[in-house]
């Protein structure tokens, strides 16, 4: 599952792909151990990743890949919870608050109760997690519930229809999605993300916080790659070259 994720990563790079692509396109790279998992047959006889389309309904990117989706679990269940807080905090920089000291953990899973009724009873609706959870972390993870822990595909969830729809925040609007591939592709074109993106790449060249005189730089790179106009490679590559970068003090 990592040596996928790392391929994919890998690809886009090096075919002048942009961060757009890193929530829309359907390639993969299926090895052996992974084709069933992802439900299809071919000639996968050893461990090295083979470059496959994937069911564009289905797979979308990096989020709708195992690597990820089976990085947050909760015993043989996904994580919704902290799938959600990995979208919020690493793809759109929102600041979360910590953790209420009052949090409890999941309830145990009743008869004929599906995931996502158990996240809601702890953090829905008229609890004391709804305030963060609902509009800021829930929504993101609810998404993904397609997929099981280790990111097979599934429509079932405990013996009752997945409900993988939700609504969250992205560029100061509240959009509407039914499932991950939806969700991802809204992430694609939300300026928030490439924003992100391009300010968590900043920090780490600069190996410290960026600062707000660098602030419309970020801007300016953000647009470009929300617009198409600008490569993984080519992003990269301006940063390393821009001023900030080259006169960094010390």
């Amino acid at each position: 599952m990592r040596q996928e994720v790392l391929t994919f990563l890998e690809w886009i790079f090096r075919e002048g792909r942009g961060i757009k692509d890193f929530y829309t396109s359907s390639v993969g790279f299926v090895s052996a151990p992974l084709a069933p998992l992802y439900g299809i047959t071919g000639d996968f006889s050893s461990d090295t990743p083979t470059r496959v389309d994937l069911d564009p309904t289905r797979r979308s990117g990096l989020l709708t890949q195992p690597g990820f989706l089976s990085s947050y679990i909760h015993g043989e269940d996904p994580d919704i919870i902290h799938r959600g807080v990995f979208i919020a905090q690493r793809i759109l920089c929102v600041e979360l608050p910590p953790p209420s000291p009052l949090a409890t953990p999941l309830p145990e899973l009743e008869p004929n109760m599906t995931n996502r009724e158990r996240v809601e009873k702890l953090t829905g609706v008229g609890t004391c997690g709804e305030g963060c959870h609902s509009d800021m972390i829930n929504p993101f993870g609810y998404a993904f519930e397609n997929y099981d822990a280790i990111g097979k595909y599934r429509t079932t969830d405990h013996g009752k229809p997945v409900d993988a729809a939700s609504s969250g925040t992205l560029d100061g609007e509240l959009k509407t999605f039914s499932n991950g591939v939806e969700l991802s592709h809204l992430l694609a074109d939300a300026k928030q993300t490439h924003d992100c993106y391009a300010q968590k790449m900043m920090t780490y060249l600069h190996g410290r916080l960026v600062t707000q005189e660098e602030k419309p730089m970020i801007d300016y790179y953000a647009r470009l790659s929300r617009a198409g106009m600008v490569s993984l490679h080519d992003l990269e590559l301006a940063l390393v070259t821009s001023e900030a970068f080259l006169n960094r003090l010390p």
